[in-house]
């Protein structure tokens, strides 16, 4: 049987399939290609502009990990739309409009950490007798990246190391040296506290740590019985708050301490250096302090205590719980009792009497700076203005 030969319309319409069929073919290559090789880590290092995070990363505990598996999460969806970002980047790069500071526009998805961590049975070998409940975090919805933020790349966009003019700086030695503090690539005490107090989690010692943590210095019985905490705590007040400002009931402010002409005192001793006052202030305001200070020395409950030596011996720790006197219902105190309770200060003219600390009755007019230790500038200048002392 003869068959009839094909039309031209035919060989039109099979020619046409083949050429679709071969163009297809070549660009699914060529995309997969091209997404398999920006896929890769040397493809992020060969960009200048990435030199401080390629260099953090490679001296990180990460460093045989590929960009991606971190910044992309899994599924064809996120690889797409972040290779539709790329575009825009390369764009950046051409045209040299890409910010002074490359930051990342969105943080580590958790899913990308569970390619390799698994949170239901995560083994960790924590330093110290930390307890690291990982499991309860991934319960309450706490993104990994809150903890471990700078595990890759230490911080440096906080640190500001990661600008258009540090760019060939970079090098393996500066990216090792950045990473080197592991206070920038592991999580702080503080990021923890803080997220606890949002939270309303518990803030005890035991919480996260096995034991109490007790310093060697605080198990020392003299410690808090001989004041050597009030010592210690002079010298470093700020290694105090680590710990202390959680244990208080309330927050626990930085305290700035102001010149004598313009705050409202009462509370501080006349001749105590300004930090030292910040002590002071920091033991009246921590309640975790109070409530051992509320407590009644060991001193004040001999027969034979006279107060009046210990005030001259030491006045820095009478003021630590008491003050002047009280003048205004939001002073902070640690008890009632204070100077004025017992030494009423009463003054006619120029002649003091019963005042309770030593005045310089040489200088004429007798107002002077150490006034404002208990008293108000408001209330000074009632009586003690220019005019006033003119007409005395």
């Amino acid at each position: 049987m003869e068959t009839k030969p094909r039309s031209r319309r035919h060989e039109k319409f099979y020619k046409w399939l083949t050429v679709t069929f071969v163009l297809s073919v070549l660009f699914l290559l060529f995309a997969y290609l091209g997404v398999h090789q920006t896929s890769q880590s040397k493809f992020c290092a060969s960009c200048h502009n990435l030199s401080p995070e390629v260099y953090t990363w490679k001296a990180s505990s990460h460093s045989k990990v590929e960009c991606t598996q971190c910044h992309i999460a899994p599924g064809m969806k996120n690889l797409a739309i972040r290779k539709v970002m790329g575009v825009k980047e390369v764009y950046a790069k051409i045209t040299d409009s890409y910010p002074a500071q490359i930051v990342s526009n969105s943080d580590i998805p958790d899913k990308s950490c569970e390619r390799c961590h698994k949170m239901k049975n995560r083994n960790v070998s924590p330093s110290g007798d930390l307890i690291i409940p990982h499991n309860k975090h991934k319960d309450k919805k706490v993104p990994c990246v809150k903890c471990h933020s700078g595990v890759a790349h230490g911080e440096i966009d906080d640190r500001g190391a990661n600008f258009k003019t540090d760019y060939d700086k970079w090098d393996k030695l500066v990216g090792i040296e950045m990473m080197k503090d592991v206070k920038h690539t592991r999580p702080k005490m503080s990021t923890c506290m803080n997220c606890h107090e949002a939270k309303q989690a518990p803030l005890n010692c035991d919480a996260c740590h096995k034991t109490k943590m007790l310093p060697y210095s605080h198990r020392d019985k003299k410690f808090v019985q001989t004041g050597l905490h009030g010592r210690m705590a002079f010298k470093e007040l700020q290694e105090c708050n680590i710990c202390h400002s959680y244990m208080s009931k309330k927050p626990v402010p930085e305290f700035k301490v102001q010149s004598a002409s313009d705050r409202i005192l009462g509370n501080a001793a006349v001749g105590i250096k300004s930090k030292d006052k910040q002590l002071i202030e920091y033991a009246k305001t921590n309640t975790y302090c109070i409530d051992c200070h509320k407590k009644r020395p060991n001193s004040h409950a001999e027969k034979d205590f006279e107060h009046w030596k210990l005030v001259k011996k030491q006045p820095d720790r009478c003021f630590t719980c008491h003050d002047y006197k009280i003048v205004s219902k939001d002073q902070k105190y640690v008890t009632k009792v204070t100077c004025g309770s017992c030494h009423p200060a009463t003054h006619t003219g120029y002649d003091f009497v019963g005042h309770p600390i030593p005045v310089d009755t040489t200088i004429r007019p007798r107002v002077q700076e150490v006034c404002a230790d208990c008293h108000t500038v408001s209330y000074c200048v009632k009586c003690h203005t220019q005019d006033a002392i003119k007409k005395k």
